[in-house]
């Protein structure tokens, strides 16, 4: 884990209600997409795949802006006035192609936020744990490697920041379902 980031606690706006209030200040893709490459803040989803107690992780290429060769698992900029759900959804198939079929569970972790000053960046994190019913995954451009460890594991990787504490959000709230 990064060593520059620090924890912070919860803002007031998390979800789409953050989003539209940065969409007012951000630029747009043409596609309407939120433009995060030079933004303060950014959200993004984070979103753990689980089948048979074994987490997915993915290695981050060479390709990818932040983060490269970091573990790290699905995840991705918070980029439309969705909610917080969909976009996940959306980047679990674009970047493992898990379609909803494959998907048993979903269960949603607490929001946090967390400056990586290494980036210049604050991260809101929504992090989410789905159980699906296979391990088929095919990866995207954006990692070169995957595994599946018991999640007690994760920390003898070196990881994105703060993916224990999504980690631990998602399995505090599978325990209660």
């Amino acid at each position: 884990m990064q060593k520059d980031s620090n924890s912070e606690q919860p803002q007031a706006k998390f979800d789409i209600a953050l989003v539209k209030e940065l969409s007012k200040s951000y630029p747009s893709f043409k596609d309407g997409r939120i433009d995060y490459s030079n933004a303060e803040i950014a959200p993004i989803v984070t979103c753990f795949i689980m089948h048979d107690n074994k987490i997915f992780l993915a290695k981050r290429g060479n390709k990818v802006r932040t983060y490269k060769g970091k573990w790290c698992t699905v995840a991705g900029y918070y980029d439309r006035p969705l909610a917080a759900e969909k976009i996940a959804l959306m980047e679990l198939m674009e970047e493992a192609s898990i379609a909803k079929e494959q998907i048993n569970k979903m269960i949603k972790g607490a929001p946090f936020s967390y400056t990586d000053k290494d980036y210049g960046i604050r991260w809101v994190v929504h992090p989410f744990l789905f159980l699906v019913n296979s391990r088929k995954i095919t990866l995207d451009w954006e990692h070169e490697e995957m595994l599946w460890i018991a999640p007690d594991k994760l920390s003898q990787y070196d990881t994105v920041p703060m993916l224990d504490m999504s980690l631990k959000s998602v399995l505090k709230n599978l325990k209660h379902i």
